[in-house]
């Protein structure tokens, strides 16, 4: 079974900076069990990357996105955003609110 990873790291308002793993999964590989370990961890940021990597969002939907997170002061118009950044704002709270602006 191959096994292939695309690692988001960084978010900007126009696509995400990214890193690809591939590895041979193998049972017992010490490596690919730290790696697997690491997607099923990461998982329940997939809703995130989907609803703010949307090429569309300019510099107010990002400013609207920050207003409903309650973190206005900390948007910053040009700036790009880790993924863990955006979860300590509360963006995981605020994901279907975050989806409106993205639609909008």
């Amino acid at each position: 079974m191959r096994f292939h990873m695309i690692w988001p790291t960084t978010i900007y308002g126009h696509g995400i900076e990214s890193k690809t793993v591939h590895c041979a999964y193998v049972q017992g590989n010490a490596v690919c069990e730290v790696l697997v370990n690491l997607v099923e961890d990461h998982k329940v940021f997939l809703p995130v990357y989907s609803e703010v990597c949307n090429p569309a969002l300019n510099a107010a939907h990002w400013r609207e996105i920050f207003r409903l997170m309650g973190a206005e002061d900390k948007f910053k118009d040009g700036q790009g955003y880790s993924v863990s950044e955006l979860v300590a704002l509360g963006v995981l709270d605020h994901l279907e609110a975050v989806a409106n602006v993205a639609a909008a």
